[in-house]
C-alpha cells in the first residue's frame, strides 16, 4: 500500500484530527483494511480543494504534521500561560490609563501579539483539519469562539470609538484567559471531573431548579420583610444604626434585600455560608432579633437540605461515572483476551475458552482476571497492559496443564477403581458359582 493510500485511510478514520485513533476508530480502520478499504471516501479539506498543489508540497506537509502533533498543542499551552502571566502583571503594575497613546504601550502590543497568535492557530487548524473535523471537537469550537470574541474586542479597542479605553485590553486578556483552563484539562483526573460534571448537569436539573426556586422564594420574602432597611441614609433610623454598628463592615452594604438581584446575591452568600452570621447581625440590628429566625430557617432548609442533596447527587454520579469508566477499560482488556469480532490473541494461544468445562478451573481463571483488574489503573501504559496479558496467558496455560493433570489423575484413579471393582466382582462371582455348585451337588445326593 502506498504512503498516500495509508494517509488517506488514516485521515478517513481520524475523527478528531489529532493524529491518534481511539478504539472505535481503530476498529473502523481494521474493518476497512479487511474489506480492502473499498468505498472509503477520502476526506478533503477546503485547502485541498482550493490549492491542491500547495497541499502536496513539502512545506505544507511539514506544517500540517506540526499542527497535528503534540508539540503544537504544547506551544499553544505555553502561550496561554504567558497570557495569564501578562494578566497578572497588568493587575499589579499600574498602567497609564489616561495616556492618549496608551495603545502603543507594551501591554497593548503584547495583547495584539497574543491575538494574532491565536488567530494563526485557528487558521492553521482549519487549514489542516478542515471545517468538519475541526467542528467535531468541542475544545476547538470553544477556542474559536474565544478567539473571535477576542478579535472583535481588540478591534473595538484600537478603533477610534467610545470603546477605545485601554482598560478594555484587560477584558480581552481576561477573555483569552478562559482558554487557560484547557491546560488543566490535560490532567486526566481533572478532565474526568470536568466531563463528569458536564454529564450530570442534565440529570440534576430537578435539584438545581428546586435550589433556584428556593433562592427566589427566600429573596422575595426578604424583600417583603427587609426591603429598604439596609441603606446609607443617616437621616433614617436604620442607616444611623448600621453606621454606628462596628460589627457591620462598610463593604457589606450591598448585602440587602432592596431589590430582587441584590436579594439573590444575598441568598447565594447564605447558601455557601459566606460570613452569614455577619449578614444576620446587620439585619438583626435594623429589624430586631426575630430576623435571626429568618436566616436560621434559610440555613437549615437551603444549605443543610437542598444543597447537601445536590452535593450528594454529584458525588454519587461521580462515583458511578468512575466505576463505569473502570468497567469500560476492563471490558477492553477482556475483549482483548476473548474478542467479539472473531478469533483473538487469546483464542489463537489457548483455543476456544468454551471448551473448558471444569467449574474449578473457570473459577481460578476468573480469579486471575480479577487480579488483573485490581492491578489495572488509569495510568497503566501499553507495556503494562501487555505484561498483564502475557501473565494472564501464562496463568491460563498453567491452569490448563493443571486441569489436564487432574483429569489424568481422575482417569487413572477411575481405572484403578474399575480394575479393583472388576477383580472384586469376579471373586464374588466365583464364590457364588462355587456356592451354587455345592447346592446343586447336595440336591443330587
Amino acid at each position: 500500500m502506498s504512503v498516500e493510500r495509508q494517509a488517506m485511510l488514516f485521515d478517513a478514520v481520524d475523527n478528531y484530527g489529532n493524529g491518534s485513533l481511539d478504539r472505535a476508530a481503530f476498529q473502523q480502520l481494521c474493518t476497512m483494511l479487511r474489506m480492502g478499504s473499498q468505498g472509503a471516501p477520502p476526506r478533503r479539506t477546503w485547502l485541498q480543494i482550493i490549492a491542491p498543489d500547495f497541499v502536496s508540497s513539502s512545506i505544507w506537509q511539514a506544517v500540517d504534521a506540526f499542527v497535528r502533533s503534540r508539540a503544537f498543542e504544547l506551544v499553544i499551552d505555553a502561550v496561554l500561560v504567558c497570557n495569564a502571566v501578562l494578566l497578572l502583571v497588568l493587575e499589579f503594575v499600574p498602567d497609564p490609563k489616561h495616556d492618549l497613546d496608551a495603545w502603543n504601550s507594551w501591554s497593548t502590543i503584547m495583547g495584539l501579539v497574543f491575538t494574532w497568535i491565536f488567530v494563526i492557530e485557528m487558521l492553521l487548524k482549519l487549514a489542516s483539519l478542515g471545517f468538519i473535523v475541526y467542528a467535531r471537537s468541542l475544545m476547538n469550537l470553544f477556542d474559536a469562539v474565544v478567539t473571535v470574541a477576542g478579535v472583535v474586542l481588540t478591534v473595538l479597542i484600537i478603533w477610534p470609538n467610545g470603546y477605545d479605553d485601554p482598560i478594555y485590553l484587560r477584558y480581552a486578556l481576561l477573555l483569552r484567559f478562559v482558554r487557560f483552563f484547557r491546560v488543566f484539562y490535560l490532567i486526566p483526573a481533572v478532565a474526568f471531573i470536568f466531563s463528569t460534571f458536564v454529564r450530570i448537569i442534565p440529570n440534576a436539573t430537578v435539584l438545581i431548579a428546586v435550589l433556584l426556586s428556593g433562592m427566589y422564594v427566600i429573596a422575595a420574602l426578604g424583600m417583603q420583610f427587609f426591603g429598604g432597611l439596609i441603606n446609607r441614609d443617616p437621616s433614617r433610623e436604620q442607616g444611623a444604626l448600621l453606621t454606628a454598628d462596628k460589627d457591620w463592615p462598610n463593604y457589606y452594604w450591598p448585602n440587602n434585600f432592596n431589590d430582587m438581584m441584590s436579594g439573590m446575591v444575598v441568598c447565594f452568600e447564605l447558601l455557601v455560608v459566606n460570613n452569614w452570621h455577619v449578614v444576620t447581625e446587620g439585619f438583626t440590628c435594623v429589624a430586631g432579633n426575630w430576623a435571626r429566625w429568618f436566616f436560621i430557617i434559610n440555613y437549615l432548609f437551603m444549605h443543610n437540605l437542598i444543597l447537601n442533596l445536590l452535593i450528594a447527587f454529584a458525588i454519587e454520579a461521580y462515583n458511578a461515572a468512575m466505576k463505569e469508566s473502570r468497567t469500560a477499560r476492563l471490558a477492553e482488556i477482556e475483549q482483548g483476551y476473548y474478542g467479539d469480532d472473531g478469533p483473538s490473541v487469546h483464542h489463537a494461544v489457548h483455543g476456544n475458552p468454551q471448551q473448558i468445562h471444569t467449574p474449578e478451573l473457570l473459577s481460578q481463571a476468573d480469579g486471575v482476571l480479577v487480579a488483573a483488574r485490581l492491578e489495572y489503573r488509569e495510568d497503566v501504559d501499553k507495556l503494562e497492559l501487555q505484561r498483564l496479558e502475557i501473565e494472564y496467558a501464562i496463568k491460563l496455560v498453567q491452569l490448563k496443564e493443571e486441569h489436564a493433570r487432574k483429569v489424568a489423575a481422575v482417569a487413572s484413579n477411575t481405572l484403578r477403581k474399575s480394575v479393583e471393582f472388576g477383580r472384586l466382582l469376579s471373586e464374588e462371582t466365583r464364590q457364588q458359582g462355587r456356592q451354587q455348585g455345592r447346592q446343586q451337588g447336595d440336591s443330587f445326593r
